[in-house]
């Protein structure tokens, strides 16, 4: 008997050691399976955690769809109709805002130094950019294909059908209106805008390049495959990558091809220009390494699947089996490796130095070097527009007429060419301004009682 009671003992300690064992390991294990970077694993690799936050997401009902980041701030937007807006810097979230039909797709985010916007559906929302307050909805002309992209004056919003359609977003001459940029084949990427140029690719393998504030096409470039990726910019060249891995350089004024590289494989994450350099994730996968300027190859390193950041000395990716890998810039000799145990999706940064991934469950970390405490920005940010200023009353020429002529008025342009027409069948771009992809005034001018964006006090923008 005493035999017996000693086996029960001896069997209820050892039990009671295995779950003292197991509770022990749960938060361990539950941090390797989310894919959170511990602190002691980035210190191995001469990096810090600097903040995690999670996504606004349910991760059994909901997803993260998008995120982008603009300026210092993380723009969020989920699969049920929320954007969120975390700080870059610190993870702290400063306001989240609920749009639209949850059941609808969603499609964003865009930002200006003012403005984000997003789509639910068919309607546009355009949101503020400090507080996230919902400041006009309207319903777009076609059905939607990819996200919106916002210049200083005008939000570019995307469709299946080849249009790109352009509304202002301030009270000005052309309150009411909105034009349009035609384009052969199907419009299902985000376009590009830089400061004075607004770029967009096709399924059919175009390339477009058009005025951001002035209607008109500079250029487009025939190419082999179509576009998935996001188009990348470096002044003044643009970077689009297609689906069976050519890589094109054109100039954004010029419209000259100024370089093309090929990578061998499909590229479906978009390139990312930091400095002098420029590099493209393939699906082969290899991470490649070209001169921004000249095309020129420098490196390749198999294994990565997604870019993630660079700094002065290193290049940061995520390789086919989710772990972080570090690479000396100079040749792409690995430096370190973390393994994350979880699913992890890089955002491509070619705007700062920080390393910033997601989870599944929509867990968010950053990730920099031991003491770069202060974001290193690639990206200077252009002054902002002055207009001319206006003559004087008093200034006339000797012949009583003012001093400053009048802007000539735009030449007409040509009617649109059908949806289903040929490359061959659409024309050059003509001079003085003509943009014979944009519908005629009288064709892309709203009915006369549709305020489009409002105007006086019920302009939200003025």
């Amino acid at each position: 008997m005493e035999m017996f009671v000693t086996r029960r003992l001896r069997t209820y300690f050892w039990l009671v050691c295995v779950a003292l064992a197991a509770s022990s390991a749960v938060p361990a294990s539950a941090q390797l399976s989310s894919g959170l970077i511990t602190q002691q694993q980035a210190a191995n690799v001469g990096l810090t955690r600097a903040w995690f936050a999670r996504a606004a997401v349910d991760p059994g009902r909901s997803k993260v769809l998008d995120w982008i980041l603009s300026d210092d701030e993380l723009l969020i937007v989920t699969d049920a109709g929320v954007i969120q807006a975390i700080d870059a810097n610190t993870g702290a979230t400063h306001w989240y805002t609920q749009f639209g039909n949850p059941n609808y797709p969603s499609l964003g985010p865009a930002a200006n130094d003012k403005f984000v916007g997003v789509i639910n559906g068919s309607t546009l929302y355009l949101l503020e950019r400090t507080g996230g307050r919902i400041v006009f909805e309207r319903p777009v002309g076609g059905v939607p294909g990819a996200s919106p992209a916002l210049s200083e004056d005008y939000v570019f919003v995307p469709t299946i059908g080849g249009l790109v359609e352009a509304y202002p977003l301030a009270a000005k001459s052309t309150v009411g209106t909105r034009w349009f940029y035609q384009s052969f084949g199907r419009t299902m990427v985000p376009p590009l805008v830089t400061p004075e140029s607004v770029a967009w690719t096709t399924d059919a393998g175009y390339l477009y390049v058009g005025g951001a504030d002035v209607p008109g096409v500079r250029f487009r470039l025939e190419t082999r495959a179509e576009f998935v990726a996001r188009p990348a910019y470096r002044a003044p060249l643009i970077y689009a990558a297609s689906l069976v891995g050519e890589v094109f350089a054109v100039d954004e004024r010029e419209g000259s091809l100024e370089w093309k590289f090929v990578t061998g494989f499909p590229t479906y994450r978009a390139p990312a220009a930091v400095g002098d350099r420029l590099f493209v994730s393939s699906e082969e996968p290899m991470l490649h390494c070209v001169d921004a300027k000249t095309g020129a190859h420098q490196w390749e390193v198999p294994g990565i699947s997604q870019f993630a950041a660079a700094t002065k000395a290193h290049v940061y990716g995520v390789d086919r089996f989710d772990s972080v890998r570090i690479l000396n810039i100079a040749d792409g000799a690995p430096v370190g490796r973390i393994s994350s145990g979880g699913m992890l999706t890089a955002l491509v940064n070619d705007q700062t130095d920080r390393l910033y991934m997601m989870s599944e469950s929509g867990l968010v970390q950053c990730l920099h070097e031991i003491g770069a405490n202060e974001p290193i920005h690639y990206v200077v940010r252009p002054a902002a527009k002055t207009k001319p200023a206006e003559p004087a009353a008093e200034e006339y020429r000797g012949d009583g007429q003012p001093a400053t002529e009048p802007a000539p008025k735009p030449a007409a342009t040509p009617p649109l060419p059908p949806q289903d027409a040929k490359p061959s069948d659409i024309p050059a771009a003509v001079e003085d301004g003509g943009n014979v992809f944009g519908a005629p005034a009288e064709e892309a001018a709203p009915p006369a009682e549709s305020t489009e964006f409002g105007t006086g006090e019920e302009n939200p923008f003025q």
